[in-house]
């Protein structure tokens, strides 16, 4: 659900440090440090969601 509404407001990488809630200027490694702290949280080996864990794991493979 969250991937098709990504993908329905046509977010693109370089919007992803608005979703994280980083300034525009933020540099790439700061980015992908926020994107594991998240994939860290919602991996499914620690509890988390299954589905979101896939979405943002998609959208941290695009960031390399």
């Amino acid at each position: 659900m969250l991937n098709s509404q990504i993908e329905a407001s046509g977010t693109v990488p370089s919007q992803m440090e608005e979703l994280l809630g980083l300034n525009k200027n933020t540099d790439s490694q700061v980015l992908k440090k926020e994107f594991k702290k998240i994939l860290k949280a919602l991996h499914p080996d620690r509890g988390g969601d299954e589905r979101l864990f896939k979405v943002f794991k998609e959208h941290y493979e695009n960031l390399k």
